[in-house]
């Protein structure tokens, strides 16, 4: 074989990968770049139907999500965590009544932690965490600087999400349970759930 002959073959490869590859990430839209923390939680949502795309083929990133769509994509990710077992009720309309407001409205964190913790004891068929793990995370709740904030209906929920893991702090000290919800971080969290 000449050298032309291996390099022929080495740049047709080379060619049908780089086409594969782009193929690929088209499945992505285009408002979310290969290089955002989020990427690769928007491609799992997508590709396995947890979360669809918003107007247009864009993801929307940024855009808030209300409770019905956090119940939706959680309830979505139970039934495919669940094949083959069964699950107590995974239904979203369900699910937004465990929460206070308007199902059309943006959902908060301290309410996607209530949802989470149904989810999380779906899963669990009603365990609770080890204690150890409660009782650090309690401490970690009570340190956040807007403790004060968190509505008391919430917080064995957040508890339990912080425990599992579920569900962090922000860099600046605190939980923020009355921020809404983006897109992305409904993507990030549901990837981290079952990766986790």
């Amino acid at each position: 074989m000449t050298f032309k002959q291996v390099l022929s073959y080495f740049l047709t490869g080379a060619a049908v990968l780089s086409v594969t590859t782009t193929a690929l990430a088209a499945d992505v839209p285009a408002d979310v770049r290969a290089s955002v923390w989020y990427h690769p939680a928007v491609e799992y949502v997508l590709e396995n139907g947890l979360m669809d795309t918003a107007s247009q083929g864009a993801f929307a990133p940024d855009d808030p999500v209300t409770r019905r769509q956090a119940a939706d994509a959680i309830c979505r990710g139970a039934k495919r965590r669940g094949q083959g077992q069964a699950l107590p009720v995974t239904d979203a309309a369900q699910a937004v009544r465990l929460l206070p407001g308007a199902a059309d409205g943006a959902v908060t964190r301290e309410e996607l932690a209530v949802l989470l913790a149904w989810y999380d004891r779906l899963l669990r068929s009603g365990e609770t965490a080890p204690v150890g793990r409660w009782d650090d995370a309690d401490k970690e709740l009570r340190s956040f600087t807007d403790y004060d904030a968190v509505s008391a209906w919430a917080r064995d929920s957040i508890t339990l999400c912080l425990a599992d893991d579920l569900l962090h702090g922000n860099v600046d000290g605190s939980f923020g349970p009355q921020e809404p919800v983006t897109r992305a971080e409904l993507a990030q969290v549901l990837y981290n759930v079952a990766h986790r």
